[in-house]
């Protein structure tokens, strides 16, 4: 029996160049989510095969806030992350970009359109 996750993509320039490159997607999990978790739920919601699955926690930062009449310190942290970096199987995509990659196709039509018409 496996647990739902929610699977948020993390959308960076570093992990697009991934995607890209090596057909990575880096999504963020839950803190208590394995990669065996990980990998059943990306398979059933995105109908793809995973190859490979690495799992990253980043601890928050602390961080220090100072106001400019008072000058007092107020001291917090930024919050923990756990990172799943999921490689899939050569031919199989996640349509996170999809949107934007439909508009870049768009605009390069157009663009070849206007520039053969100026000719």
């Amino acid at each position: 029996m496996s647990k739902t996750l929610f699977l948020k993509p993390r959308l960076s320039e570093k992990a697009y160049q991934a995607i890209q490159k090596d057909n990575v997607y880096v999504f963020v999990v839950d803190k208590l989510a394995n990669k065996q978790t990980v990998k059943e739920n990306v398979e059933s919601q995105f109908k793809v095969s995973v190859t490979n699955i690495r799992v990253a926690y980043l601890p928050g930062k602390n961080k220090r806030h100072v106001h400019k009449e008072s000058h007092k310190s107020i001291n917090g942290k930024t919050s923990s992350v756990k990172k799943a970096f999921v490689t899939l199987k050569k031919g199989d995509t996640i349509p996170i970009f999809a949107v934007e990659e439909a508009e870049k196709e768009r605009q390069d039509k157009i663009s070849k359109t206007l520039s053969g018409s100026k000719k």
